[in-house]
């Protein structure tokens, strides 16, 4: 345990200089960055991301220099380290070590529909025995003003999780939003295409949160839709983009155009398949 702490302080402290680098020279400070994280790393799933990134990187005009330039311009600094290592760190390194170490497997990430009707104790409870079993990241589908003070109240005291919300933007409000931003290991998905949603953004971007924005995809959803949706965003969304595609009859073909657009860097938003994705992390953590 004592290793596992010291080796956490030293993953903040390389995510910290790297940060730092990456303000002055973008390309130099990201490579930098992976590479520490790589040689850094001994879990399967991390391994594979950062050699994925690696490989990405080797484009000199790859957009994740841009994309990665722009966040440490904007995102709050503190933000942006310690998510990094609550995502990297905490979820899939130390977390994955005691997810392989339980007996039953169990999903990588806990996801919660939160619409106020649970028992806030009973989730804070369960939230806190999933982080032990190794469960150190936590999903809300955020659906009204109850749930999301629920979902607030769950990052309280919380130092070894992320999160990622999905939030109507209508609930983003000048009297929320700052105190977002005191939570360093939150990342925040907007619904696009709704009439609140570009307030949303601004008031996000604002105060220097971590953002993106997601989309459900119809059952009738068709790969070009899809593919135009991602293609329009523009840096005033965010940072990334998830296509929540679980529901939809062509998710197998979305969620391949989606590996197709980050291979070739065809983005400017980082594209994310929801369901896919999340898949695709859990095999890699037990199979």
């Amino acid at each position: 345990m004592q290793n596992l702490s010291v080796k956490r302080m030293l993953a903040l402290s390389v995510v910290g200089r790297a940060i730092r680098e990456i303000e002055t020279d973008p390309k130099r400070g990201l490579r930098r960055m992976i590479d520490l994280g790589r040689d850094m790393s001994h879990s399967d799933t991390r391994q594979m991301i950062f050699s994925l990134v690696q490989d990405m990187l080797k484009k000199p005009d790859s957009p994740c220099y841009d994309l990665l330039s722009r966040a440490v311009r904007e995102i709050d600094r503190q933000t942006l380290q310690k998510f990094s290592v609550a995502l990297g760190w905490d979820c899939w390194t130390a977390g994955v070590q005691t997810l392989r170490a339980n007996e039953e497997p169990l999903l990588w990430a806990m996801r919660l529909t939160l619409d106020g009707s649970d028992d806030l104790r009973a989730l804070r409870e369960q939230w806190k025995a999933m982080r032990r079993k190794g469960v150190r990241m936590l999903i809300g589908d955020v659906k009204n003003l109850a749930g999301f003070q629920q979902a607030l109240v769950l990052t309280i005291g919380v130092s070894d999780g992320a999160f990622l919300f999905y939030v109507p933007p209508g609930l983003l409000t000048p009297a929320v939003v700052p105190a977002l931003a005191d939570c360093n290991t939150l990342a925040i998905a907007v619904e696009d295409g709704m009439p609140k949603t570009q307030t949303a953004l601004d008031l996000l971007r604002q105060h220097k949160c971590l953002y993106g924005v997601y989309r459900r995809c119809p059952l009738d959803e068709t790969v070009s839709h899809a593919r135009a949706w991602l293609d329009g965003l523009t840096d005033a969304h965010g940072y990334f983009a998830i296509l929540r595609e679980e529901h939809c009859s062509q998710a197998e073909e979305i969620a391949e155009m989606i590996g197709h657009m980050r291979m070739d860097q065809q983005f400017r938003l980082i594209p994310i398949a929801a369901q896919a994705d999340f898949q695709m992390i859990q095999q890699k953590i037990f199979f």
